[in-house]
């Protein structure tokens, strides 16, 4: 009997009428054994999560099918290391997400307040945005849900490297994927200016929708345009009112705050929510408080 470290296990799955049996293929990064392990179906998501961070002892013996004999490392004890990543994103949010006993993180403090109500008796929600709340206290030892998408990489790395992690599941919700969506156009823009030069008292609270069919721009891309078209000064918004300003200023759109936060979104869904799982894992784990 010998213990094992493989550099990664390629592949795992349940096997056996209750899948309560693991099949694995450990990998060094050139050359690959298979393993079997009875009774061991429970560890399958943690090496999913994290499977460059196991650890066996075993036993090898061989196995034959089809006349064709293999060795095989019979596992007889396993256990996954470092900080499990979970990878459970989620496009709706219900209340058996929420049961779990641990800490659960919103980025948006609006989406804590809509979802409160699903939080199980030992699960407390913290919005990373609250000053009182201190991210160190923490500890390791209890379970942390990052429930919703950050605005930018740069909030997502902070949290990562203050807090201390063994298992992380990232639910990363987004009601709205501002990547799919993209950037408005130079075309989009240059039509939204010609309708506010055009066009007087337009009550956005009431008649956005009506505007969003006439420009033919999607209704919440709207919305955004013109937040950046108020940023720079090109139209005036009073009580839901807006007007264009004559003769505005020669502005850079890419200067407004709202434009320059689309552009950090945009690239935190593309590593965030887009990309695969493993690449997801590792991304999370290289940053700084992440220890394996």
């Amino acid at each position: 009997m010998f213990e094992l470290v493989p550099t990664t296990v390629p592949q795992a799955r349940a096997i056996g009428s209750d899948q309560q049996h693991l099949k694995l293929q450990l990998g060094d990064g050139t050359n690959t054994i298979d393993a079997i392990g009875f009774s061991m179906g429970t560890a399958l998501p943690a090496i999913q999560a994290s499977p460059t961070d196991v650890t066996l002892v075993g036993e090898l013996s061989e196995n034959t099918w089809n006349g064709q004999t293999k060795p095989q490392i019979m596992v007889k004890d396993i256990a996954v290391t470092g900080t499990q990543v979970i990878d459970a994103r989620t496009q709706h949010l219900s209340a058996h997400l929420f049961q779990a006993p641990g800490v659960y993180l919103f980025f948006h403090q609006r989406l804590l307040k809509k979802v409160e109500q699903y939080l199980g008796s030992q699960a407390q929600a913290v919005w990373v945005g609250d000053t009182k709340m201190d991210l160190t206290a923490v500890t390791a030892n209890q379970a942390v849900f990052i429930v919703d998408c950050p605005d930018t990489l740069a909030d997502m790395t902070q949290v990562l490297s203050t807090i201390a992690l063994d298992q992380l599941t990232l639910y990363l919700y987004r009601q709205e994927s501002v990547y799919l969506t993209g950037m408005p156009n130079r075309a989009q823009f240059a039509k939204l200016f010609q309708f506010t030069a055009a066009h007087h008292d337009v009550d956005i609270h009431h008649q956005l929708t009506l505007v969003a069919k006439h420009l033919h721009i999607e209704r919440n891309l709207l919305i955004f345009m013109i937040q950046v078209f108020f940023e720079v000064g090109f139209v005036k918004i009073n009580d839901g009112v807006m007007n264009g300003v004559s003769n505005p200023a020669k502005a850079d759109l890419h200067h407004a705050p709202s434009y320059q936060l689309r552009e950090q979104q945009i690239v935190a869904e593309e590593t965030l929510l887009y990309s695969k799982s493993a690449a997801l894992q590792v991304w999370v784990k290289n940053q700084a408080a992440v220890k394996n």
